[in-house]
């Protein structure tokens, strides 16, 4: 009897071992695709909100749009250049580990520390690159205001 009481808590510790373990493995959260969505995505530079000691800056709608491209290609400028075909061409990297966006314009290589809020908009907090905000805020594309 004291034997089969042994056998019972045995089988129940191991049906509880293994019963966890149902073979899927977990993955960490690849946010490669994040700036451009798997195909292309348009951000437009939100300069209402300013970081600390930064005051905020009025603009009109679609003046700062970054349109990130799958292939890694991205233009900047705004509404009215990218109608006219003017607006900046270059190339983007984003290193998930560092999170580390580098953005390669003609021969300007900007770098920024790339974070989301909670409303899924991108902090870019300035690395490398003359004459930039130390903090950036791309929106997703916003609708225009009628005035």
């Amino acid at each position: 009897m004291k034997s089969n009481w042994h056998f019972s808590a045995l089988l129940l510790l191991l049906l509880l071992l293994f019963g966890c373990v149902n073979g899927e493995q977990t993955y960490k959260v690849d946010y490669t695709n994040l700036l451009c969505g798997g195909n292309s995505k348009v951000w437009e530079l939100d300069l209402t909100k300013a970081a600390e000691n930064e005051r905020p800056k009025l603009f009109k709608w679609g003046q700062g749009v970054f349109v990130f491209y799958f292939s890694g290609k991205v233009e900047i400028g705004s509404l009215q250049d990218f109608a006219t075909m003017t607006s900046d061409t270059g190339s983007f990297t984003y290193n998930q580990s560092d999170q580390i966006l580098t953005v390669k314009v003609e021969k300007e290589v900007w770098k920024f520390q790339m974070s989301l809020d909670q409303d899924g908009a991108l902090w870019l907090k300035t690395i490398q690159g003359m004459g930039l905000s130390k903090y950036m805020h791309l929106v997703p594309l916003r609708e225009p205001k009628k005035v």
